[in-house]
């Protein structure tokens, strides 16, 4: 097989490929070998003797991507853009034309992005303290910071924050053997504590002064706005229901000295103020239970003003368990006797005694046990008039 090596007198360069092309030695020209003139043979080698110097261009093209902030002048890789050109953020198009090494041509593009500054601005609530930009807040506040972000242009921040604190509160109850407080279910006095959410979506914790009472809470009553009396059938129970103890308030201030389980002022004025009782839960006497709150003013009641119309007068009242109060008809001359009668019952509407009146004024009898009752005057078919009593031991 005859193998050809076609040698450039001018470059010395071997030429091993048909059709090919080679840079000559200083690298400025190429030549091709259809191009040149075979003038001998020696050796099974084709030398070149006269060669036809072809020049040959090869044109390059560069494409280059960058980025500049708005208003800034671009001024790399042989490109100026003046800042009044870099003025409107967008992406732009720039060529530039040069002459390579080879001497051909060479067309560098650039693809110019024109960022703005940026602007964050936000709106927070947040519970307690709030940390932005490695600050931390704990008051509301409105604040603006000027930074540079990821492309290296300004960047400003401006956050509106508004701090709500988490809340504390204490209050106290009393239950009747339990206690239900946000599904949990109380058997003991105690403290207690949840945490629960407030109106601004806050942790708030709340404590509970818990005092657990193994009766019926203690409920007070009024008769005539003379006299309170503990109702010892609370709630319609039918077993009679005693404390151990008793401690009467007026406006929130003990009244000294009332320690029974009624209370009335000397000479029976007209109560006024509010009133509640308070009873020991236990033998030791540490913790209390409040009765409901019983307001009263110091006007004259309906009942006060038309004594009349009840058609009698009892005393005393309230009158002490198993002593008499004396009825007084009032109006007697106007009465026919015949027919009259007066029952006594107790809470529930039970009669206790029935009395056939025969005289204007009688005495009646008292039960053995404290509480309060009403006196029905009446005539078969004619009510003429009622009145509550007290029965204290």
């Amino acid at each position: 097989m005859l193998l050809f090596f076609i040698v450039d007198t001018y470059a010395q360069t071997d030429i091993t490929t048909a059709g090919g092309t080679v840079i000559n030695a200083s690298g400025e020209f190429s030549y091709t070998i259809g191009q040149i003139s075979i003038s001998s043979f020696e050796d099974n080698n084709i030398y070149v003797n006269e060669g036809v110097q072809q020049p040959y261009c090869q044109p390059s093209y560069d494409t280059l991507f960058a980025n500049v902030c708005q208003d800034v002048v671009f001024d790399e890789y042989n490109f100026s853009i003046s800042a009044s050109e870099a003025h409107v953020p967008g992406t732009y198009t720039y060529h530039q034309y040069l002459t390579n090494l080879g001497g051909c041509d060479s067309v560098i593009t650039l693809f110019l992005t024109v960022n703005a500054p940026s602007v964050e601005e936000e709106t927070i609530s947040a519970c307690d303290n709030y940390t932005w930009h490695n600050l931390t807040f704990s008051q509301s506040t409105d604040t603006i910071i000027q930074s540079t972000n990821f492309l290296g242009c300004d960047s400003t921040s401006i956050l509106h924050l508004t701090i709500n604190n988490s809340s504390v509160y204490e209050f106290s109850d009393q239950g009747s053997y339990t206690y239900e407080w946000n599904g949990v279910i109380y058997e003991e006095s105690g403290i207690y504590q949840q945490i629960l959410m407030n109106q601004y979506g806050c942790d708030s914790t709340v404590t509970l002064n818990l005092t657990i009472i193994e009766k019926p809470l203690p409920i007070i009553v009024t008769y005539d706005k003379r006299v309170l009396v503990v109702d010892h059938f609370p709630n319609g129970t039918a077993e009679r229901i005693d404390y151990t103890a008793y401690q009467w308030y007026k406006d929130d201030v003990v009244i000294p000295e009332a320690e029974l389980d009624q209370y009335f002022e000397e000479n029976y004025p007209i109560l006024s103020g509010c009133y509640y009782v308070k009873v020991p839960t236990d033998p030791t006497m540490t913790r209390w239970v409040k009765s409901n709150t019983i307001c009263m003013d110091n006007l004259v009641g309906l009942d006060d003003l038309a004594e009349e119309n009840n058609g009698f007068l009892v005393y005393p009242n309230p009158a002490r368990a198993k002593d008499q109060i004396t009825v007084t008809l009032v109006g007697t001359k106007t009465f026919d006797m015949r027919g009259l009668k007066m029952n006594l019952c107790d809470v529930g509407g039970r009669i206790l005694q029935t009395i056939d009146v025969k005289q204007p004024r009688f005495t009646i009898n008292l039960p053995y046990s404290a509480g309060y009752y009403t006196l029905y005057l009446y005539r078969k078919d004619d009510s003429i008039g009622t009145k509550k009593i007290i029965i204290y031991e």
